[in-house]
């Protein structure tokens, strides 16, 4: 008796782990499977263009675009000379015509466009979006830091970390909108997908 109840009770642990097994192999995604970069011959983590040689163009573009806002930014933000320089006679023309203008107000404005999109930017490359924010700060606090001690002519302000976190902060405001229109979209069900009700048989009399 003892024998038979032993064989039963590993002939369920059995059934059971075969089972688990079978669970777990369709659980597991399928994106990391046999997926090699045609282009290296690598698996992506290994890739040298860091998986962007085999994502698709509408996944490839922020990035692109990403490094490319980078680019511009340090050129930007580490010039020797104020990059507003040039632009000068047009800010004191537009503060004679609107007063309330002012060039620390421009300044101000011109600082949170800078950084909006890098809120589009990397909030739509990552998936937890609040981490924009703390990259925003510290990207524009190593700016300031690097003004103060490799340029002189460049003049850090405790207002260009604002006005650059605001402008991040628009950005994901921005990414949040896209996603929740994206998602809204994904739900709504056109009314050509509904299915149609077959008519109703004619009653015989």
């Amino acid at each position: 008796m003892h024998a038979a109840w032993l064989r039963a009770g590993a002939q369920r642990v059995r059934t059971d782990l075969v089972h688990t097994l079978l669970m777990t192999r369709k659980t597991v995604p399928p994106a990391r499977q046999d997926f090699t970069c045609s282009k290296h011959q690598a698996i992506p983590w290994t890739c040298p263009d860091v998986r962007l040689c085999e994502m698709p163009l509408r996944s490839r573009l922020p990035a692109l675009v990403l490094l490319a806002y980078v680019a511009a930014l340090a050129a930007i933000a580490f010039w020797p000379t104020p990059v507003d320089r040039g632009a000068a006679p047009l800010v004191r023309t537009i503060t004679r015509l609107i007063p309330v203008l002012t060039y620390d107000r421009i300044e101000f404005a011109a600082n949170i466009a800078l950084f909006v999109p890098f809120g589009v930017l990397v909030g739509l490359l990552l998936r937890q979006t609040w981490l924009v924010l703390p990259l925003a700060f510290l990207t524009t606090l190593m700016i300031e830091t690097a003004q103060a001690l490799l340029l002189d002519r460049r003049t850090p302000s405790i207002m260009d970390i604002i006005a650059n976190t605001a402008g991040a902060c628009i950005g994901v405001l921005v990414v949040v909108f896209i996603r929740w229109l994206q998602h809204e979209h994904q739900n709504a069900v056109p009314a050509t997908a509904m299915p149609l009700r077959p008519p109703a048989p004619a009653s015989r009399r």
